[in-house]
């Protein structure tokens, strides 16, 4: 009684079928980012769900960066489907406010120094609640 339960923010779904092609990776997994690792083309490759909280300062979390080192240290390929909660003309984010600006502006800045890509289509959305668009990033 009286303890707090953790709620994750961060999911990847996967079909039975591909059960031994993935490898859970706990010690990149939080309530907020979920990390698989998988082979695709003789690649080793993480693939990673990230719930960024518009109410923590930090943009991208620390979660993120750890993700993105792993990667670049062990030499993999990273793809991530966010809820960035950060504002951007640079991935067709318009609808601008100051917070979700200062949180653009620092994740772009933190994409760029780590010369990772986006993929996104500003114009589709892709949050089933239609709250707000997700960023795609592949490295």
């Amino acid at each position: 009684g009286g303890g707090h339960t953790i709620r994750p923010r961060a999911c990847i779904y996967y079909h039975k079928c591909l059960q031994d092609k993935l490898w859970f990776m706990d010690a990149l997994t939080s309530e907020d980012c979920t990390t698989i690792q998988t082979k695709i083309d003789n690649t080793q490759v993480l693939l990673v769900s990230c719930y960024m909280d518009w109410a923590k300062r930090d943009c991208p979390p620390q979660s993120f960066k750890n993700v993105v080192e792993y990667a670049k240290k062990n030499g993999m390929a990273l793809v991530v489907g966010t809820d960035a909660n950060a504002h951007s003309t640079y991935w067709n984010k318009t609808t601008l406010d100051r917070v979700g600006t200062d949180r653009g502006q620092s994740l772009l800045a933190y994409i760029a120094n780590e010369n990772l890509m986006i993929e996104n289509n500003g114009d589709v959305r892709h949050s089933i609640m239609d709250v707000g668009r997700k960023l795609l990033i592949l490295r």
